[in-house]
């Protein structure tokens, strides 16, 4: 027992012996040995016996039960990556959460993880991997959702729930420490409908995983943080062009309502790009119409709603751009190591900061009251800080 409540995405449990991950004081082999707990920023923690805190610092507690103590069968991987993290009936874990030092609960900061054009189980792709998971245990700047902004899986997509694909490049790769309890919200990219029925597959993979919230090709996700911001985010199918037009963005404007306070909307392909092959002005000229058209159809929908971030990958590399015309700032986040092949940019009239040529990395935006810092990550060190006001 716990003081407090949150949802069970906020704190979670893993079973020191096996390996086990559960929601409550008990993993799937029933051996109730030891376990921790991982969330930012806990507070003082209080268990009931058996069970005792012998360990505790801001992310991470040890509980141990001090009187029962079983041996954990083995578990096989699809055990542990498909049983473990995908049973239902998961009670919240009790815990107490506290602002960190120094900090008040208005000025914290929430991240979001932005990456594209990942899909693939690569050398680069686990060195991002890893250094997205070192995030999530931050002692600030609270990594709370992940964005995926499409081709999720090179090069044709996937075949059905069950291809490996979702084992192998998301589970395993992306499901490395504290990075496991962490909810993607993905777009499709191109690689991501290039045979018949991938895209209905992802979509339905929502049923099978919780981590992968993506409940439609299209959607719109409302979340209330802790510091009190209201985070306003529609995610576009930027394949289906006649679509985006007729369909989809009528149905999402009514979700950028006057209490949102940050706006953002995702899509695959990005609106303004210095990049070698999805620019508008810079990129290879079958692309380079598409982002035009793009720009016509999106750019209307951004002014009116007043949309603060367009997030994007597709284009392999790095950027940050802003419009002052449309209000919006569009950042590009496609060289996350699902591909080697790059797409080197340039400086356009909209560039803020661009990456260097052959640069793997993702963006970390992290949200407080007044204003998104934007973190431009490598595998190792952050490449560029932005900060955007709203």
């Amino acid at each position: 027992e716990f003081a407090g409540e949150l949802k069970r995405r906020d704190v979670r449990v893993k079973c020191c012996s096996c390996d086990d991950y559960d929601f409550e004081l008990e993993c799937l082999s029933g051996c109730r040995n030891e376990f921790l707990l991982y969330g930012e920023g806990l507070g003082h923690v209080e268990v009931s016996p058996p069970y005792k805190v012998v360990k505790q610092n801001h992310s991470m507690a040890t509980v141990r039960n001090t009187k029962h103590r079983k041996p954990c069968r083995d578990l096989t991987d699809d055990e542990k990556y498909y049983k473990t993290h995908h049973r239902e009936g998961f009670e919240p874990v009790k815990i107490k959460l506290t602002p960190l030092p120094g900090a008040t609960e208005s000025e914290a900061s929430y991240c979001i993880a932005h990456l594209g054009d990942w899909g693939n189980a690569t050398k680069p792709a686990s060195r991002i991997a890893a250094a997205l998971a070192r995030t999530a245990t931050a002692p600030t700047n609270r990594l709370w959702a992940v964005i995926s902004a499409g081709d999720n899986f090179y090069t044709r997509g996937v075949k059905s729930v069950d291809d490996p694909q979702f084992l192998n490049t998301f589970e395993r790769q992306y499901g490395v420490g504290a990075l496991r309890f962490v909810p993607w919200y993905p777009v499709l990219g191109n690689h991501d409908v290039k045979q018949r029925g991938s895209g209905k597959a992802q979509v339905a993979y929502s049923n099978k995983s919780w981590r992968w919230d993506m409940p439609g090709a299209w959607y719109f996700k409302e979340q209330t943080l802790p510091n009190g911001v209201v985070v306003c985010m529609g995610f576009i199918d930027t394949n289906n062009e006649k679509g985006l037009e007729r369909k989809q963005l009528k149905e999402l404007s009514g979700g950028y309502h006057e209490g949102c306070a940050v706006r953002i909307l995702t899509g695959h392909n990005p609106v303004y790009s210095g990049g070698a092959v999805h620019g508008a002005t810079t990129g290879k000229s079958t692309w380079k119409a598409k982002t035009a058209r793009l720009q016509a159809i999106l750019i209307p929908f951004i002014k009116t709603h007043h949309i603060h971030m367009y997030l994007s990958g597709d284009d392999h590399s790095l950027q940050i751009l802003n419009d002052p015309p449309s209000g919006a700032s569009y950042y590009v986040s496609g060289a996350s190591g699902g591909t080697y092949r790059f797409h080197p940019a340039r400086d356009i009239n909209n560039t803020v900061w661009h990456s260097t040529p052959r640069q793997f990395g993702w963006m970390r935006h992290c949200i407080n009251a007044t204003h998104v810092t934007t973190y431009v990550h490598g595998a190792q060190e952050v490449l560029y800080t932005y900060i955007r006001e709203f």
